[in-house]
């Protein structure tokens, strides 16, 4: 009975004291995690993109053996290149439908923001007259605009270590793009 006490009471003892620990280096606990977990991260993408694309390959392999007569293993390797090549496709048809279109956008928006800070500037105009308050002037906005794009060319000296940084950081994320899209074609070519 009083072996229980004892083993029970170091057992708290130690819980207490691996919390302490645990509460004073968390950040440091944290950041471990972090680093093993962004070792992995690539495995991890893998699995997912051929989680994505199991049920393709496996459509793309039953039509291939069934419909198209192929051997087994040509249909696999036919069907894992083939779920490929379709969601390669479709990526390409949305970026190719999306970014022309973000464009136009951004574009119409910068050739019409003085349109829309003048109608903008009626409205609050209306609305103040309704409240019965001062009318709000927006012409300090539309400077402030003018005067950072203005500054651009003074901010461009300041942009290029942030460029070199993305652009490292872009090459990590491409080489891992890589590592998971390797990795999941070997789960899928089993």
């Amino acid at each position: 009975m009083e072996r229980n006490r004892i083993k029970q009471g170091v057992m708290v003892i130690t819980y207490a004291a691996l919390l302490v620990l645990f509460l004073v280096y968390c950040k440091d606990i944290l950041h471990g995690v972090a680093a093993i977990i962004s070792l992995f991260k690539p495995f991890l993408i893998g699995i997912a993109i051929a989680f994505v694309l199991n049920q393709p390959y496996g459509w793309f392999r039953r039509m291939y053996t069934e419909k198209l007569h192929m051997k087994d293993k040509t249909a696999h390797y036919t069907a894992v290149a083939s779920a490929y090549l379709l969601v390669i496709a479709i990526l390409a048809a949305v970026i190719g439908v999306v970014i022309p279109q973000l464009v136009s956008s951004v574009r119409m928006f910068a050739m019409n923001l003085d349109s829309y800070l003048g109608n903008l500037q009626q409205e609050l105009n209306v609305l103040a007259g309704y409240l019965h308050m001062e009318t709000i002037d927006l012409s300090s906005i539309a400077q402030l605009v003018s005067d950072s794009i203005g500054q651009m060319d003074e901010v461009a000296g300041e942009i290029v270590p942030k460029v070199v940084s993305a652009t490292g950081s872009m090459v990590s994320s491409i080489a891992n793009l890589f590592i998971a899209l390797a990795f999941s074609v070997y789960m899928l070519a089993g």
